[in-house]
């Protein structure tokens, strides 16, 4: 072997192009020798072998071309698993709507603030800290729809909401979300209008935006009344502890609304409340309009009842029902209460029979009951939610004030709909159970083995029912001692 290397070297050396082949006896096997066949290539082959050749190829090529993983693929993958543990930006913007049609920006580093705090700074920065009458607030966090309602913000809860949902979309698309705090546009046009009022020093201390015309020339009649001044002695929040008592019952109402009308199923994420069989949509302005009449205490207007405004129009029909409700004929509860009581009377009396009493409305006598009717001075536009004709209290003989089964049963199924307690109507209604009281006078026991409720929904029907009759009574009540200071 070595002499064939030399040969071959020797031949590199002097250049020959042979191709024959040279057989070199190396060894004996046996009796027989084994050969050996060597080619010399031309000078194109031994190119090949000289130092200018490229070198062979390295293990890390092996491995690429045989498709195993190398070396260099572990650092790309630790770097990304790297960057998904980053957290995103852990900073809080808020932009603040001023009185002047401006925003202010705030920025808050950490969500570590004490959600009192953060309504200073809002106050501030709308310049309504000297005012009696603070705005109802709401936000929309950036990429939110365009038509999406405000979200509200009313209480340490929602200020936690907000962190929770901007901070995770931050961590998701590693970037500063701003966060617009959305205030009703017309408290804020009144609000301008008192300031700027404060700094001429003209006209007298009252309400802003009124439906008067302002001092100055080309002043425009607002919908809506705001009291900004501290020392107001006019509202219908005078008798209560101040503006910030009722502002913190609007807040509190705000939320309750929220979560009542917030569980739909069909319409989430929207709020919404079913008025003549169709779900609408309950409005960031709606909920601040109903939170306001309830924290002002307006007659005939409850967690399920709106105000009626003509914000409300969708549930007039089911306002003007939801008060005293019974087996009697629908006339006796319609708008058109005084118009309609010679027809009442005509229902009422072969029922009542022996127990009729003198109409002391009317110069004739009837055998009707005596149903007091509105006097033609009465500026009333509609008669009260109950009507009550003496001070002594819910007679038997009277309109009953409770809701009917199938109405309130209805009403919680919107709240809960999975107790689907609708169902129990027709079985109550087939033993002549009609009204929520006489479900009140019903055992737990009753109510599983008779009705067939499950344990579950005899214990919320119970509970319901009972705060139900006790909020009728005490308006009741309450309405009797009005009815008699009145006369």
């Amino acid at each position: 072997m070595g002499s064939s290397r030399s040969r071959y070297s020797q031949r590199l050396k002097s250049g020959s192009s042979s191709n024959q082949p040279q057989v070199v006896h190396s060894r004996n096997a046996g009796n027989k020798s084994v050969e050996h066949e060597e080619y010399y290539d031309s000078e194109e082959g031994t190119d090949q072998l000289l130092p200018s050749s490229p070198p062979p190829p390295s293990l890390q090529g092996i491995l690429n071309s045989s498709g195993k993983r190398t070396a260099m693929a572990k650092p790309v993958a630790s770097r990304k698993a790297r960057r998904l543990k980053e957290a995103g930006p852990q900073k809080i913007v808020l932009m603040i709507p001023r009185h002047d049609k401006n925003s202010e920006r705030k920025t808050y580093e950490n969500r570590d603030i004490e959600f009192d705090d953060i309504l200073d700074d809002i106050h501030t920065a709308i310049g309504c800290t000297k005012a009696k009458e603070k705005p109802t607030i709401g936000y929309k966090i950036e990429g939110m729809p365009v038509k999406a309602d405000p979200i509200s913000l009313t209480c340490e809860d929602d200020w936690e909401g907000l962190c929770d949902d901007v901070l995770a979309k931050q961590d998701d698309k590693n970037r500063v979300f701003k966060v617009s705090i959305i205030v009703d546009s017309e408290y804020l046009e009144a609000l301008n209008k008192w300031v700027e009022k404060k700094k001429e020093g003209k006209g007298k201390k009252a309400k802003s935006g009124n439906g008067k015309k302002d001092n100055r020339k080309g002043g425009k009649k607002t919908q809506k009344a705001f009291t900004f001044d501290s020392d107001s002695n006019n509202g219908s929040d005078s008798n209560d502890e101040g503006g910030n008592s009722i502002m913190e019952k609007e807040s509190c109402f705000i939320s309750e609304l929220t979560t009542t009308y917030g569980n739909c199923t069909l319409c989430k994420p929207k709020i919404c409340k079913i008025g003549h069989g169709v779900h609408v949509q309950l409005t960031f302005n709606m909920r601040a309009a109903w939170a306001a009449a309830l924290a002002h205490e307006e007659k005939g207007v409850t967690l399920i009842t709106p105000p009626k405004t003509e914000l409300f129009r969708a549930f007039h029909h089911s306002v003007n029902q939801s008060p005293p409700q019974s087996t009697a004929p629908a006339d006796l509860t319609t708008p058109a209460y005084g118009s309609s009581m010679t027809v009442v009377k005509e229902i009422v009396a072969p029922l009542i029979g022996a127990f009729a009493a003198v109409n002391q409305f009317s110069n004739q006598c009837s055998t009707a009951p005596d149903i007091p009717t509105p006097s033609r001075h009465s500026h009333r536009p509609s008669p009260p939610p109950f009507d009550i004709p003496s001070s002594d209290g819910f007679d038997e003989l009277d309109i009953n004030p409770y809701p009917t089964i199938e109405e309130f049963f209805r009403s919680l199924d919107i709240i809960e709909p999975q107790r689907n307690l609708s169902r129990y109507v027709t079985k109550l209604t087939a033993l002549d159970f009609y009204c929520i009281n006489n479900i009140a006078a019903l055992t737990l026991q009753a109510l599983q083995d008779d009705i067939g409720m499950t344990l579950g929904n005899t214990m919320h029907v119970s509970v319901t029912v009972n705060k139900k009759v006790h909020a009728v009574d005490k308006a009741w009540k309450k309405q009797g001692r009005a009815r008699l200071y009145e006369n």
